[in-house]
């Protein structure tokens, strides 16, 4: 108890405080820490995606809601902008959407170099310390990822690999210290997902594949 007390000093908590603070029944501590985390995180997602709205549907961070109008950059901007006035500003964002190296992609949309460039002032307001971007091999373009963070002043985490699960039941789902289990309820995951482009590529697993077209007649282009 002693060493809890002076523990709790040295981080200038005064001892009244520390006392209180252990008098406190442990479920109380936890859930008032859990709710500090999810304050200060969000989760904005490409919704276009039948695989991320599955996977957003677990959600467990706030999702960063609001109109999707306009470049994806500047509607992030405007949510991010939103919570500030509302007193909850994150302090890291994470983002799941599908991606290249150098680029992810919100619906039909690229974010590239050249749209962080021409997103400049709107990304100096972000305000957050860490982004992670969820998507497939973003990372392995370094110069991109240099670039978020300069415009941002942000640490940014990519992977230079995929992420998610394949057919064979292999997951790739950690960010840094991060699993994506972290964000989104593992119940909510599609069996088989991954984060990236296929530009247009139709792959098939280990086991029986099929395609299903709805009503009226269907193209592959």
């Amino acid at each position: 108890m002693k060493a809890v007390l002076n523990s709790l000093k040295n981080k200038n908590l005064c001892p009244f405080s520390a006392v209180m603070l252990l008098a406190m029944p442990l479920t109380t501590v936890d859930s008032s820490l859990t709710r500090a985390c999810e304050i200060e995180q969000c989760l904005v997602a490409d919704r276009s995606c039948s695989q991320i709205q599955a996977l957003v549907a677990g959600a467990q961070l706030p999702v960063l809601d609001g109109a999707h109008q306009g470049h994806p950059l500047e509607w992030i901007s405007r949510g991010l902008r939103q919570r500030r006035a509302e007193g909850d500003p994150p302090r890291v964002l994470h983002l799941i959407a599908h991606g290249r190296p150098g680029a992810f992609r919100f619906a039909d949309q690229w974010v590239d170099a050249e749209a962080l460039k021409a997103h400049t002032a709107d990304l100096s307001h972000w305000g957050v310390e860490t982004i992670a971007l969820w998507s497939c091999h973003v990372g392995a373009d370094a110069s991109f990822v240099a670039l978020l963070e300069e415009l941002t002043g942000a640490r940014v985490l990519a992977s230079n690999s995929w992420l998610g699960r394949d057919a064979d039941g292999n997951e790739q789902l950690q960010l840094s210290t991060w699993q994506l289990s972290d964000l989104v309820d593992a119940s909510a995951w599609p069996a088989q997902f991954r984060l990236e482009d296929f530009d247009d590529e139709l792959t098939g697993s280990n086991k029986a594949d099929q395609l299903n077209g709805g009503k009226g007649d269907d193209s592959l282009t």
